[in-house]
C-alpha cells in the first residue's frame, strides 16, 4: 500500500498542470467575449495615450506670445484702415504662435525674453511657395504701446503701433 501511495504521488507530480488564469479558464464564451474586449480598450487606451503624448509634443513646439502682443499692428495708425491687409505688405496681425504678414505666415518655435521687454524669436517663415527659419528681435515699448521687430536676415527694423479693435 505504500508502494501504491508513492506511485499515485509520482503521476500526480508529472502530470502538466492546466492553466487557470488564462482565457482558456473563462468556461462562458460570453465572459471570454467581454475580457477580450478589455483587454482591446486598455491597448487602445494606452495607444490613444500616447498619441496624445506626442501631439502635446508637437504643440509644446510652438511658442505662445504675450496677452501684450496679440492683435493688429502697423507701422501708421492711418494704415491701420487698411486691415484686414489692403495692400500693404507692412501690416502684421500676432496671434498665440504666429506673426501673420500680407503674404506669409511666422510660426514662432522660441520667444525667450532677453531682458524686460526684449524678446528673440526663432522659428519658420512660409509665404510665396517658400518656407525659411528666421530669428526676429521684438522690443515692447509700453509707454507708446508700440513694437520694434528686427528682422536679422534682412537687417531691417520697423517699428509698429497697434491698430484700434
Amino acid at each position: 500500500m505504500v508502494c501504491a501511495t508513492s506511485t499515485f504521488n509520482k503521476q500526480r507530480q508529472h502530470r502538466p498542470r492546466k492553466n487557470t488564469r488564462g482565457l482558456d479558464s473563462l468556461r462562458s464564451p460570453l465572459l471570454k467575449a467581454l475580457v477580450i474586449m478589455r483587454l482591446q480598450f486598455v491597448k487602445s487606451s494606452i495607444f490613444l495615450a500616447l498619441l496624445l503624448f506626442m501631439a502635446n509634443s508637437a504643440i509644446a513646439n510652438e511658442a505662445v506670445f504675450p496677452k501684450t502682443f496679440l492683435g493688429k499692428w502697423a507701422p501708421t495708425l492711418d494704415q491701420c484702415k487698411q486691415f484686414p491687409w489692403g495692400d500693404d505688405p507692412d501690416l502684421i496681425k500676432i496671434e498665440e504662435s504666429s506673426l501673420i504678414g500680407y503674404e506669409s505666415n511666422s510660426i514662432v518655435s522660441k520667444l525667450e525674453e532677453k531682458e524686460l521687454n526684449n524678446f528673440l524669436l526663432t522659428g519658420s517663415v512660409s509665404g510665396e511657395g517658400m518656407t525659411s527659419d528666421f530669428t526676429y528681435k521684438l522690443v515692447y515699448l509700453e509707454k507708446d504701446d508700440s513694437i520694434a521687430i528686427r528682422y536679422f536676415d534682412e537687417g531691417d527694423q520697423i517699428s509698429y503701433v497697434r491698430c484700434p479693435k
